[in-house]
C-alpha cells in the first residue's frame, strides 16, 4: 500500500472511531439493556464490585447491599464462592429520557459446582421471575435505580 493509500486508510479509520464514540456518546454507552447485561456478565465472572458498578450508590439496592440487609451479599458471595453461574439471557428495553426499563423476557442461569463433584451445568428456569430492572441516566451512564422485586424474596426465589 502506497504512503497516500495508507493515509486514507488510517483517515477511514479515524472517522469510523469518531462516529462510534459520538453513537455512543449520545446512547449513553451500551444504553440501559447493556448496564444490565453488564451485570450478569459481571456476576457470572464472579466481580461483583464490577457488578456493582452499573447500580446507583445512592439506590435502596445499593443500600440493601451495602448494609447486607437479610444477608443478601453474605449469600451472594457464598454462592458465588461455591457455585460457578452463566446466564443465558433474552432482555428487552424500554426508553423514555432518561428513565428506562429492562425487563427479562426469558432467561436460564446455569449453575455449576466449584467443588468438583459434578461437572454438570444445572439450568435454572428465571422464566417466571418476571424480572424489571428500573434505570436511570445519570451523568452520562445508565446505572440500576431499582428491580420490581422486594429484594428478600427475589433471594429467597432464587436461593441454590
Amino acid at each position: 500500500m502506497s504512503g497516500s493509500g495508507k493515509r486514507w486508510a488510517a483517515a477511514a479509520v479515524a472517522v469510523a472511531a469518531a462516529a462510534l464514540a459520538l453513537f455512543l456518546l449520545f446512547r449513553g454507552g451500551d444504553g440501559p439493556r447493556g448496564a444490565v447485561d453488564g451485570i450478569f456478565k459481571a456476576v457470572s465472572e464472579g466481580r461483583l464490585e464490577e457488578a456493582l458498578s452499573f447500580v446507583d450508590p445512592r439506590s435502596e439496592l445499593a443500600l440493601y447491599w451495602n448494609e447486607d440487609r437479610y444477608g443478601i451479599q453474605t449469600r451472594a458471595r457464598e454462592a458465588l464462592r461455591d457455585w460457578q453461574v452463566g446466564f443465558d439471557l433474552e432482555l428487552k428495553e424500554r426508553i423514555g429520557g432518561d428513565a428506562a426499563e429492562v425487563r427479562l423476557e426469558k432467561g436460564t442461569m446455569k449453575l455449576s459446582s466449584r467443588s468438583g463433584e459434578s461437572r454438570g451445568a444445572y439450568p435454572v428456569s428465571l422464566d417466571t421471575l418476571e424480572l424489571v430492572f428500573y434505570l436511570e441516566k445519570k451523568e452520562g451512564r445508565w446505572l440500576v435505580t431499582g428491580i420490581n422485586y422486594d429484594l428478600e424474596e427475589l433471594a429467597q426465589q432464587l436461593s441454590f
